[in-house]
């Protein structure tokens, strides 16, 4: 309540003049009440006024009377309607608010008559006085003294009958009649004074949302031009507003200009706070077009001009509420308007010199989060400075900080290191250290939340320069903070933070990998009910089981944790969380030995692996979940629990996440977790039935291994290893399932990625792999066109490598061996292995090159090239190699049946000798029976010519050789008939 006060006052009456003023107004009551009537309205003023004066000048009320007698004078000239004239109302009223005005230091003491003169006034009887008197109020001055006395009526405490005056006529007087007399300023802080003690006692605000209403609150406050006025009329407004019936009324614009306007004379801390409330109640529930409206220069001007007299905390709290309301739920160019330099330094001002309660300091850094928001506003443009990094830290220390402040606090220092610009002024040693002290504050789940998204912030990409920070005390503020760590939400940002600043804090990993933090983990993990949460625990495990070695990372191999990964597996349903949950569980159990593996590799974790499967939907989480599995059972002594792996459903899952193979690292781990499965003997029946005779598997692998798409050598070998050993396990039924186009294809487009004789090796082992004892039908498939050049590419790259030479005469030799189609053996593919024969600098080489030379000759031409190829080749001859068989049957099948001209191509001096030394090793019977067969097939003829050329190949080394092979238990009678024409 405003306490009245006097421009001027009259000298005071002598007391004998008022007590016969009294004496007057107690005869009346006992002759005749009617007589009070003829009491003129000039007594009244001139009675009233002198009691003022009297009063005001603390003159001694002994010759007034005792009692209450003057309290009831004055109800009778207010209860006979003696005061006709605005002057006489203005002095009772006077008159009444002295003599009650309760604990007002300009009163007497003889008059602080606490409620007992309220008790007095307050009744109906006076409610009806005050109506019928505010009739006769024609100035501002009678107007004012008439609302004072009616706020006092109305705003002390301890009236219980009070509400009297609450009545519908009492707000027609006050907002009818005297709001168009309300022109001067302090009676516009009087008016509105008792217009904001009635909205309080009615308990319906509804009732003032009316367009009188309205009119008179706009017409009143073009003379509210004090502090006092701008005070008592903001609380008016706010009083009587009604947010459900109030909007449609109080149009925006008319509302916005009326608050500019009075934020003029708002230059007392009372009354920029009550404005700012105005603000607040007008802008609380409005839709985002209509906060629009007050989204201009001129209130940002306001806000500014509120905030220069906002030196208590109570009035930053409340102008930062308005600040709040204005900018919540709004389009990005309201908070673009009000996110200025003069703004943020305005915040930062109030927040060091005036925001000295948590609620003051809670509200201010929500109003810096909400107005520098949204789309190209930068926060840590505006507040990225010395000042605002002290005032965190002052903040951080202090008592004050606690719950909300908490929260708010750390999310401002969260938004000012989200973006590199500024967030190194930040990323210190001290306001990481503040921040690790507050940690014994957070006693919430939303706490926690926030103060791990600051320790976040403050730790992202600050690997460059690692903050420097105890890690002991680090930790133990993790652990604190995890206490309240209850929630998903919580849980998530928790593990992120451990996560980011294991990585950008100089800590010690002996004191953060532990049995504590893994335990603490642990704990979160029962939280991690969401994707995102499971995302970030498991991103968690992984920061702190990548920084440390073998030894301190067992610390997390343990049931407990098999236990958490597969509670969390049930959450996990995005491709992102899956993802992160296998790298960690990767992570954990990479480097362990089989027993740890093995205790992992449970049907619950088999299940919880299979169920994870079918929202695998990208590369990257097939990539991790089929790297788990290859974790998991790699160890090929893990009979047991490769067994547990093998099944239906297992297979199903890797076949169904095969269409989401789409890069050489999924691809790659992806055949990996087939063979790791498949990679073991003693179940190789059940590997047989579901992965080896499987249509699904082979279409699955086979479409990874003809994967263009970042396709390397590395990865088609990975594939092909899953693809050959399950060829192996199945035998035939194996290999002619994988007898497609396909896997030729594939097949081809390795050959383009070899480039050292070692992977040409790999290649041909692997070709091999499909065709060795196969039915012709296979080997048909494989040797066609495409296979036979990339052959002869592979063969040119390292010509006159032995390995390259051996591998790939074998490979040719299978791919033909039983069958050979037409467009197979051409002349390059000919000319290739007499090539390779000068490189056959090894008996293997030597042997498997005339092995295919023999299975794909055929009308061959050049015999002068193949002769010495083949003479060079003999010379590997030896009792333990089959060199003496296969250039053997060469020569055979080419001068058996054909022209002369052929065969006196091969009657020559070199190639007796190569025979000679092919006979000294030839031990075994078809070796011998096929060297017969090749001599027999050159000498015999009946040219003369071809007979000289006969007996000069057939030297007396030649026999002697041959008279011993007849001698071998080896030799046939058919080979010895041949060897005895031969000599």
């Amino acid at each position: 309540m405003r306490r009245k006060s006097f421009k001027s006052l009259p000298s005071s009456l002598p007391s004998s003049e008022i007590q016969t003023i009294l004496d007057l107004w107690n005869d009346c009551l006992v002759e005749s009440p009617a007589d009070a009537l003829q009491l003129r309205s000039s007594a009244v003023e001139r009675a009233c006024n002198g009691f003022c004066a009297t009063l005001h000048a603390k003159h001694q009320p002994t010759a007034i009377g005792p009692g209450f007698g003057l309290h009831r004078a004055l109800m009778g000239f207010a209860g006979v309607g003696a005061a006709r004239t605005s002057a006489a109302v203005e002095w009772l009223c006077n008159a009444m608010y002295w003599s009650i005005a309760h604990g007002d230091h300009d009163a007497p003491h003889h008059y602080r008559c606490t409620n007992g003169a309220l008790k007095m006034y307050t009744s109906s009887a006076m409610s009806i006085s005050l109506v019928s008197m505010a009739k006769h109020c024609d100035t501002a001055e009678a107007v004012e003294s008439w609302c004072t006395l009616l706020s006092v009526l109305t705003g002390r405490r301890g009236v219980p009958t009070k509400g009297l005056f609450a009545s519908d006529m009492m707000i027609d007087a006050l907002v009818c009649h005297c709001a168009t007399l309300t022109t001067t300023a302090s009676a516009v802080a009087s008016w509105s004074n008792a217009l904001y003690n009635i909205a309080c006692l009615v308990p319906d605000t509804s009732v003032f949302a009316t367009v009188t209403v309205r009119d008179a609150l706009f017409g009143v406050a073009a003379y509210a031009n004090t502090a006092d006025a701008v005070q008592w009329l903001s609380g008016a407004i706010s009083a009587c507003y009604d947010t459900e019936y109030s909007k449609p009324l109080f149009a925006p614009q008319e509302m916005r200009d009326v608050i500019i306007s009075l934020s003029q004379y708002a230059n007392t801390p009372n009354s920029a706070l009550w404005l700012s409330s105005v603000i607040h109640v007008v802008s609380e529930g409005q839709e985002a077009v209509t906060k629009k409206m007050f989204a201009t220069s001129e209130m940002r001007s306001a806000l500014g001009q509120l905030a220069r007299y906002s030196t208590t905390p109570e009035a930053v709290q409340q102008l930062c509420m308005a600040m709040v309301r204005l900018t919540v739920d709004t389009d990005p160019d309201v908070n673009a308007l009000f996110a200025t330099v003069d703004m943020s330094e305005i915040l930062v001002g109030i927040a060091t010199a005036y925001a000295t309660t948590a609620e003051s300091l809670n509200w201010t850094l929500t109003a810096a989060l909400h107005l520098f928001r949204g789309p190209g506003v930068m926060f840590n443009d505006f507040f990225g400075n010395n000042e605002t990094k002290d005032l965190l830290l002052r903040l951080l220390r202090s008592e004050l900080v606690i719950s909300q402040t908490l929260c708010t606090t750390e999310q401002v220092l969260y938004r000012l290191t989200q973006s590199l610009s500024g967030r190194d002024n930040f990323q210190t040693p001290e306001v990481v250290g503040a921040l690790v002290a507050m940690a014994d504050n957070v006693t919430a789940s939303t706490e926690a939340a926030d103060w791990c998204s600051a320790m976040s912030s403050l730790a992202t990409d600050a690997a460059a320069h690692k903050i420097d920070v105890p890690s002991a005390a680090l930790q133990e503020s993790f652990i604190t903070v995890s206490e309240f760590a209850t929630s998903s939400n919580s849980v998530m940002c928790l593990s992120g933070a451990i996560s980011w600043t294991s990585q950008c804090m100089i800590i010690s990993p002996s004191d953060f990998t532990n049995v504590n933090m893994r335990d603490l983990l642990i704990r979160a993990s029962q939280f991690a009910t969401e994707a995102d949460a499971v995302t970030w625990v498991s991103r968690a495990i992984s920061s702190l089981t990548n920084i440390v070695d073998v030894s301190l990372a067992s610390v997390f191999a343990t049931e407990a944790m098999r236990d958490a990964f597969i509670a969390m597996s049930t959450h996990a349903t995005t491709p992102e969380s899956i993802e992160e949950l296998c790298k960690a569980l990767s992570n954990v159990i990479g480097q362990q030995d089989e027993s740890i593996k093995s205790s992992f590799a449970t049907s619950n974790m088999r299940d919880a692996l299979i169920s994870m499967s079918w929202d695998a939907t990208t590369s990257s989480s097939v990539d991790w979940l089929c790297s788990a599995i290859c974790h998991l059972i790699d160890d090929p002594n893990q009979v047991a629990s490769k067994a547990i792996f093998a099944t239906e459903e297992m297979r199903d899952a890797i076949v169904a996440m095969s269409e989401d193979v789409e890069t050489s690292e999924a691809a790659k781990r992806f055949a990996g977790a087939i063979w790791c499965i498949t990679n073991c003997r003693d179940h190789s029946e059940v590997v047989k039935e579901l992965f080896s005779t499987s249509i699904d598997i082979r279409n699955s692998l086979v479409a990874a291994a003809r994967m263009q798409h970042n396709h390397t050598l590395d990865t088609m070998q990975f594939v092909m290893l899953a693809i050959t050993g399950l060829v192996t396990s199945g035998g035939q039924v194996s290999q002619n399932l994988f007898a497609v186009s396909g896997m030729s294809d594939a097949l081809v487009a390795a050959a383009s990625l070899c480039c050292t004789p070692e992977d040409v090796e790999w290649f041909a082992d692997t070709v091999k792999t499909f065709v060795e004892d196969s039915d012709a039908s296979v080997k048909l498939m494989f040797a066609n066109a495409d296979m036979r050049d990339a052959i002869i590419t592979l063969s040119s790259q390292h010509p006159t490598n032995a390995l390259v030479v051996e591998s790939l005469a074998r490979t040719v030799f299978y791919l033909t061996d039983t069958a050979i189609s037409d467009i197979f053996p051409t002349a390059e593919l000919r000319d290739m292995l007499v090539t390779m024969a000068a490189s056959a600098d090894s008996p293997l080489a030597a042997q498997w090159v005339c092995a295919a030379i023999y299975t794909v000759i055929r009308n061959f031409s050049q015999p002068q090239r193949m002769r010495d190829a083949l003479i060079s080749m003999a010379v590997h001859a030896s009792s333990v190699t089959d060199v003496a068989y296969t250039v053997s049957s060469v020569v055979w099948a080419l001068t058996c049946d054909t022209n002369a001209s052929i065969k006196r191509t091969f009657l020559t001096e070199s190639m007796s000798c190569a025979f000679t030394k092919m006979s000294e090793s030839a031990v075994s019977s078809r070796a011998i029976d096929r060297l017969a067969c090749a001599v027999c097939g050159l000498v015999e003829g009946d040219d003369d010519d071809d007979a000289a050329l006969s007996q000069r190949f057939v030297t007396g080394e030649m026999k002697v050789a041959f008279a011993a092979l007849l001698l071998a238990t080896e030799t046939s009678p058919d080979s010895a008939q041949k060897l005895k024409s031969v000599l």
